[in-house]
Formats: structure tokens, sequence, C-alpha cells
């Protein structure tokens, strides 16, 4: 509030009294929803059916970290479902996207490229388990900025709308 008022005062408007008067607490809310724009934004990204209604829902009530949480949450299921597999985390995503062996194929592993650009998948989605859920799972991180999210929930929207193109090939 005082920075509000030093630039009010810059801008020759003096509401130091009305300010004071507020008498607003000094924590604030961690829970903070997003502007109008960031959640009208959710909802037109056009997210993998597997991530409704939780995800969008979860990120408007402004529980970021937890919207993002629940994407790679979801993404484990999904990822141990169509690969038959029961581990979590960096080794479920080793195990089930490997480019010598995949449970789940994502390009053709007989070429070079197509087990180049395995091995790249699976390390974007062993690196979202490392460290994106990892981040989320404590809840004694800061809140992420609602950019930052909603890029993590449409990333995650996009491998398993990866995935499912690849299924139909």
């Amino acid at each position: 509030m005082a920075a509000l008022d030093e630039t009010l005062r810059k801008l020759d408007i003096n509401l130091s009294k009305e300010i004071q008067e507020l008498d607003l607490p000094e924590e604030r809310p961690r829970v903070v929803p997003p502007p109008y724009a960031f959640q009208k934004m959710v909802d037109e990204l056009g997210l993998h059916p597997y991530l409704l209604p939780d995800c969008p829902r979860l990120f408007k009530d402004g529980h970021v970290n937890e919207a993002v949480r629940k994407a790679l949450e979801k993404y484990e299921a999904y990822i141990q479902k169509k690969a038959g597999l029961h581990n979590i985390g960096t080794d479920l995503m080793a195990n089930a996207f490997n480019e010598n062996n995949p449970k789940i194929k994502v390009a053709d592993v007989s070429t070079k490229r197509g087990r180049g650009l395995q091995e790249g998948f699976k390390f974007i989605s062993m690196g979202g388990m490392g460290f994106w859920r990892n981040y989320c799972s404590h809840g004694d991180e800061e809140q992420m900025s609602h950019h930052d999210a909603i890029s993590i929930i449409a990333t995650i929207s996009h491998l398993l709308n990866y995935i499912d193109v690849s299924d139909e090939k």
C-alpha cells in the first residue's frame, strides 16, 4: 500500500489518509484467483478431456499449484494405464517411453530420427515429473504465476494429445 500511495503522490493525488483507513492485514492470502482473462484463457485452450473438469476448476478457484499438480497426477495415471505399468514418476516415464523398447510409441523407433523423438518425449515427461510435480507437491512453495501454470497445464495437455494422435497412426 505504501508503494501505491507513493505512486499516487507522484501523480499529485493524495489519498494517504484513505489508504491508511483501509487497515488491510499485513499477511496476504496465498490463494489468489487469476484475473478473468486468465480464467477465460484456460477455458479456450481446448485441454485434453482427461484433464477435465478438475484442472481448470482448480485453476479458476485460485489453487494454481494444485491445478498443475493435478494435471501431472492425471498424466501419470494415464501413462500407467496405457503402458500397463505400476511404477511412478520419472521411473514410469523412462520405462513407458524408452526409445529402445517403448510401451507407448510416439515415433517410429526403427529410425534414428524416431528414436531421437521418442527419447525427447521420454525426457520431457521425466522432467515434468521430476521438476513440476515435485515442485507442486510440497505445500510450502509460493503460488506460481498464473501464466506459468497455464503454460504447464497446456504442455501436459499437448503431451496427452500427442500420445492419442500417435495411437491413431
